[in-house]
């Protein structure tokens, strides 16, 4: 069952709770690409800081995706998770 489907025709808390946690793997392998590539964080970032944004990413492919075929569901959904971080620990690196 594609569960950010289920959750796009039948919004609720719920159903976006079951999907976060069905899709959680992609900020898993999102986050372990990211940080082999940074290598080095700023000290003022957390793993939960880092979980969180990639989750806010996960979400904003939820919303943002209108197709039904869930692999590309999970390309997008990578892409929104990487920029995301990408982004968050961009702004660190500008403001520290």
């Amino acid at each position: 069952m594609n569960l950010w489907l289920h959750y796009r025709n039948n919004p609720s808390d719920e159903n976006l709770d079951q999907a976060c946690k069905h899709y959680t793997y992609l900020v898993s392998y999102v986050l372990g690409r990211v940080l082999v590539v940074q290598k080095q964080l700023p000290k003022c970032v957390t793993s939960a800081d880092l979980v969180r944004v990639g989750e806010r990413g996960l979400v904003q492919a939820m919303h943002a995706d209108d197709v039904t075929n869930e692999n590309i569901f999970v390309r997008n959904a990578v892409e929104c998770i990487e920029r995301a971080l990408n982004d968050y620990l961009g702004d660190l690196t500008v403001a520290g």
